[in-house]
C-alpha cells in the first residue's frame, strides 16, 4: 500500500515544474500516523473495502468467479455495507443463481431501503423466478423511494414494468394508472436527455407505443374519451397520420356506435393497403350498419384491383360474390386464385360455390379426380408439380370441412357403381381419389360408404398402399361391430395381400373369432 503511495507521489512530482518538484523533494509528505490504534471493526472495514475494490477490478476484466469471491469476502468482513451485497447481484445472475441473488438483494435493501436501483433489479429477478407478487411489491417500494425522483430515466422503465404486471393480472385500472405515469415522463424528452446518452427519436417512439397501450386499456375499460385521446396522442408522436392507429380509432368508434366516424377512420387506414382483411371486414360491417350494402361489391372490386398482390382480399371478394349469388364471377375468381396461389381456403370457397350449383358436389369430385391424375403424370414436370400442390390444397379443404367432405362422399357414392353388373358405369376414378373418399367417409362416420370405397381401392391398390387400406378397412368394420366381415376380410388378406404383414390379419382374425364365440379358431389364429 505504502509503495503505491510513493509511486503515485513520484509520478505527480515528475509532472510538476522543476522548481515545485524540488520543493516537494526537500519537504516530502509525512507518513500517516493514526492518533489511536484502529479497532478490529475498523480493520475489517478497511479490509472489506480492499476486497470490494479488488472485486470491481476483476469484474471489469471479466474474471467473474474471482470478482464474486472478492465481494463475498468483503461482505463477510463488513456485512453492514449495502454496496458489497448489491455488487453481488449481477454476478449471481450471470452464474444462474437467481435465488441467491434474491437473498443478496434483500440484505442490501435491509441496509439501504431508499436504493431504487436494487428494488428494480430485485423485482426483475423475482419475476424471472415466477415470484410475481413479490416482484410487484418490490417495484412499488422502489417507485416510492425519494432517491428515484432524480432519475426519471429509471422511473419510466419501472412504471412500464408495473403496468405490464397489472395487464397480465387483468387489473385494468392500476395498469392505466402506471402507464399514465410512464407517459408523463416520456412526454418530456429534454429531461430524459439530461440523464443519459439517449436519442430523442427513440424516446418519442416509446411515448407513442405507450400511448397506444394506454388507449387499448382505456378501450377495454370502456373509457372511450380517454382511449380516443390516448390514440390521438400516439398518432401525433408516431408522425404517421395514415397508420394503424386509425384502425384502433375505427374499432373504438364502432364500439361506441359512431359508425360514420369509424368509417372515416378505417378509410384513412385503408389508404395504406394493409395486408390481411381485418380492416376490410370492419368496413364491410360498417357499411352494413349504415345500410349502404350496395357499395360493398363495387368498392371491393376496386380495392382488389388496386392491391392485386393481396390474395386474402381477393378471397374476400370471391366470398362476397358467392353471398350475392354471382356464382359465375365467384367461380372464375376462385379458379384464378387456385392457379396463382392454391390454398385450402380458396378451394373451400370454390367447393361451396359448386354446392349451390345443380350438379352439386360432382363438380368438386371431377375437379379433384382430374387434378390428382395430372399430379401423377411422369416424368415430373412443372405442370405436374403445380397439380400436386393444388391437389394437396383440395385434400386439406375437404378434410377440414366436415360438411364438404360428407357431401363429396355422398355424391361419389351416388354415382359409383354398386356392383360390377350395373350397365351404366361412370368414368373410373383415380386410385388416389377412391382412397381419399374412403378415408373421408371413415373420418366422418359414413360406414357404408367407407366400406364401399375401401373395397374398391383394394382392387387396384399397389402393394405399398395395402397396409394403410387394410388397417383402415378393418377399423371401419370394427367400429360397426361386423365381426363376420372382419373374419372374411382377414382371410382375403391372408390369401391375396402382397405388401401387408400377415401379423395384422392373424391378430384381427383372432379377436374377431373370439367375439364370435370360436375359441379354438381364435387360439389357432393367435
Amino acid at each position: 500500500m505504502h509503495g503505491r503511495i510513493h509511486l503515485l507521489a513520484l509520478s505527480f512530482a515528475l509532472a510538476l515544474p522543476p522548481a515545485v518538484a524540488a520543493q516537494f523533494a526537500d519537504d516530502p509528505p509525512k507518513p500517516y500516523v493514526p492518533t489511536r490504534p484502529p479497532t478490529q471493526k475498523e480493520l475489517d472495514q478497511r479490509a472489506s473495502l480492499k476486497q470490494y475494490v479488488l472485486g470491481l477490478l476483476c469484474q471489469r476484466e471479466d474474471r467473474l468467479i474471482e470478482a464474486f469471491r472478492a465481494f463475498e469476502e468483503a461482505a463477510r468482513l463488513d456485512p453492514e455495507a449495502a454496496a458489497v451485497w448489491k455488487a453481488q447481484l449481477p454476478l449471481l445472475l450471470a452464474l444462474d443463481r437467481g435465488r441467491d441473488a434474491v437473498v443478496a438483494a434483500q440484505k442490501a435493501l435491509a441496509l439501504d431501503a431508499d436504493d431504487f436501483e436494487t428494488w428494480f433489479l430485485a423485482s426483475r429477478i423475482q419475476k424471472s423466478l415466477g415470484q410475481f407478487a413479490e416482484a410487484q411489491k418490490a417495484l412499488e417500494r422502489g417507485l416510492a423511494t425519494n432517491s428515484l425522483k432524480e432519475h426519471p430515466e429509471i422511473a419510466q422503465s419501472m412504471w412500464l414494468d408495473l403496468a405490464a404486471m397489472h395487464e397480465v393480472a387483468d387489473e385494468v385500472g392500476p395498469a392505466i394508472k402506471a402507464l399514465s405515469a410512464a407517459v408523463a415522463i416520456l412526454d418530456h424528452p429534454d429531461i430524459l436527455l439530461d440523464h443519459g446518452p439517449f436519442e430523442r427519436a427513440l424516446i418519442v417512439q416509446r411515448a407513442a407505443e405507450t400511448y397506444e397501450r394506454l388507449g387499448n386499456l382505456c378501450r377495454k375499460a370502456k373509457r372511450f374519451p380517454e382511449a380516443i385521446a390516448a390514440y390521438q396522442k400516439a398518432q401525433q408522436r408516431a408522425g404517421d397520420q395514415t397508420g394503424r392507429l386509425n384502425f384502433n380509432l375505427a374499432q373504438l368508434c364502432q364500439e361506441e356506435g359512431k359508425h360514420a366516424e369509424a368509417l372515416n377512420y378505417v378509410d384513412v387506414y385503408l389508404r395504406r393497403t394493409p395486408l390481411g382483411t381485418e380492416a376490410y371486414d370492419l368496413k364491410i360491417n360498417l357499411l352494413v350498419k349504415l345500410k349502404r350494402d350496395q357499395e360493398i361489391l363495387p368498392w371491393l372490386e376496386k380495392a382488389a384491383t388496386a392491391d392485386r398482390f393481396n390474395m386474402s382480399l381477393k378471397v374476400l371478394l370471391a366470398q362476397k360474390y358467392a353471398e350475392a349469388k354471382r356464382l359465375a364471377q365467384a367461380e372464375k375468381l376462385y379458379l384464378a386464385l387456385a392457379e396463382e396461389a392454391p390454398g385450402a381456403e380458396v378451394y373451400q370457397g370454390l367447393f361451396r360455390v359448386y354446392q349451390q350449383d345443380a350438379a352439386g358436389s360432382l363438380r368438386t369430385l371431377e375437379l379433384l379426380d382430374r387434378t390428382l391424375a395430372r399430379a401423377q403424370l411422369k416424368p415430373i414436370s412443372p405442370a405436374s408439380a403445380h397439380a400436386a400442390t393444388q391437389a394437396k390444397a383440395m385434400i386439406a379443404a375437404v378434410r377440414d370441412d366436415a360438411a364438404l367432405a360428407k357431401d363429396l362422399v355422398r355424391a361419389a357414392s351416388a354415382s359409383f357403381p354398386r356392383s360390377p353388373w350395373e350397365r351404366e358405369r361412370p368414368k373410373e376414378l383415380q386410385f388416389d381419389t377412391v382412397q381419399l373418399l374412403a378415408a373421408l367417409a371413415d373420418r366422418n362416420d359414413q360406414p357404408a360408404e367407407a366400406e364401399r370405397f375401401f373395397r374398391q381401392a383394394l382392387r387396384s391398390a399397389p402393394p405399398a398402399a395395402e397396409p394403410l387400406l387394410y388397417s383402415g378397412f378393418l377399423r371401419v368394420l370394427w367400429k360397426s361391430r361386423q365381426w363376420d366381415a372382419v373374419v372374411k376380410l382377414c382371410q382375403e388378406g391372408l390369401a391375396n395381400a402382397k405388401g401387408t404383414s400377415h401379423v395384422l390379419f392373424h391378430a384381427d382374425l383372432a379377436k374377431a373369432q373370439a367375439r364370435l364365440g370360436r375359441p379354438d379358431e381364435a387360439l389357432r389364429s393367435a
